[in-house]
């Protein structure tokens, strides 16, 4: 599935919703800025981590276990010494800072989010929310390709990644994803698209009665949209 069929297909979606033909920028000026973000992490913690790693006391494991007993100590060896001498951390955070990071801080909480707006303000904003256990990493491949058709914006679900270290109820991270894609980022309307289901269904519930924005809703692998998300 190219990039083509993927717009078309989210094309038909909004149609069928009454989204398309309507500015997905609010009018009124937003009341919270988001502000750029850098990943870095200090020398002395990758340093601390490799130490860790290669101090770490592995328990005993019966000859011929593999996978039966849980994970399998050969393979955890392996993967452990890649970690200390294979994995270049540094070229990873420099991936990570090109996707477009910024921080914004609503009700107390920090949230991180990956926002790619396009120059077109009649461009269709579009949230990808990622799961638990997740990160918004599960959606790097695809934000180069999504954000040359719409206003891309992956943000990390609190407790999870860049964002506060603080959990809260799915009703509450819900209305915190309303209010940043309307009163943060300015979109009028938006679409969204959740790998983890349960919390979207919710929020598109909670955004429809809180009036917040209209959104146009779906769930990964639940709908014509997210089956060609997951192509991709």
């Amino acid at each position: 599935m190219n990039r083509r069929q993927f717009s078309t297909a989210l094309a038909d979606f909004v149609l069928l919703s009454g989204f398309a033909g309507k500015s997905t920028i609010a009018e009124e000026p937003t009341a919270m800025t988001t502000i750029p973000f850098q990943i870095t992490t200090p020398q002395a913690q990758l340093e601390d981590l490799k130490y860790r790693l290669q101090h770490t006391r592995r328990p005993d494991q019966p000859e011929d276990a593999d996978w039966s007993l849980g994970t399998d100590l050969h393979y955890l060896k392996r993967l452990t010494d890649y970690w200390i001498d294979g994995y270049d951390w540094r070229k990873a955070e420099d991936s990570l800072n090109a996707l477009g990071n910024f921080k914004v801080e609503i009700d107390g909480i920090e949230l991180h989010l990956v926002h790619r707006p396009l120059a077109n303000p009649n461009a269709t904003p579009l949230l990808l929310l990622h799961g638990w256990p997740d990160s918004f990493y599960r959606y790097h491949k695809v934000i180069d390709t999504l954000s040359k058709d719409f206003h891309v914006v992956v943000p990390s679900m609190p407790g999870s990644g860049f964002s506060s270290r603080t959990a809260l109820p799915m009703d509450q991270v819900a209305d915190l994803f309303a209010r940043l894609m309307t009163e943060t980022l300015g979109y009028g309307k938006f679409l969204a698209a959740d790998a983890a289901g349960l919390l979207f269904l919710n929020q598109g519930v909670r955004l429809w009665s809180l009036r917040k924005a209209a959104v146009s809703a779906s769930s990964l692998g639940n709908s014509k949209m997210g089956a060609v998300a997951q192509s991709i």
